[in-house]
C-alpha cells in the first residue's frame, strides 16, 4: 500500500501537528517575534488576533493575516492594547498520548486481522 518513508513521514506530520499548543511567553516582545514566525496576539476587549511574518515599526506590531501576500491582509497592532503574545510549543503530553493512542490502534488492528485470518482458517 503505501511504501515505509511514506508511512514514517505520514507518522511524523501527523505526531507534529496534533501535539503543539499555545502557550503565553513572557519574553520581551521583539525576543518573540525574532524567534516566531508565527503568533497569537490577545488585545484589549478579549480580541484575538493570529499574525504571521510579525515585526515591529515603532510601538506598533504589524503582521500578516494569512500567509500569503494578498492584498489588504496585513494587520497593525498598537502595542499599547497587547494584553499577551501567544507562541506555539510542543506539548510532550499531547504527544504521548499521541503516540499511545497510535500504538494500541495498531495493536488492536493487528489483533482483529489475525483473529479474522485464524477464525477464517480454522474450518478448513
Amino acid at each position: 500500500m503505501f511504501n515505509l518513508p511514506m508511512r514514517v513521514l505520514a507518522g511524523v506530520v501527523l505526531i507534529t501537528s496534533g501535539c503543539s499548543t499555545w502557550a503565553v511567553s513572557t519574553a520581551p516582545l521583539p525576543g518573540i517575534i525574532a524567534a516566531h514566525n508565527e503568533i497569537r496576539v490577545r488585545q484589549t476587549l478579549d480580541r484575538e488576533v493570529l499574525l504571521f511574518d510579525p515585526l515591529l515599526q515603532g510601538d506598533t506590531l504589524v503582521g500578516l493575516r494569512s500567509r500569503s501576500m494578498a492584498p489588504g491582509g496585513t494587520v497593525a497592532i498598537p502595542r499599547s492594547t497587547i494584553v499577551w503574545v501567544e507562541v506555539r510549543r510542543i506539548s510532550a503530553g499531547r504527544t504521548a498520548f499521541l503516540v499511545l493512542g497510535l500504538a494500541a490502534t495498531a495493536l488492536a488492528a493487528a489483533g482483529l486481522a489475525a483473529t479474522a485470518n485464524w477464525s477464517s482458517n480454522w474450518g478448513m
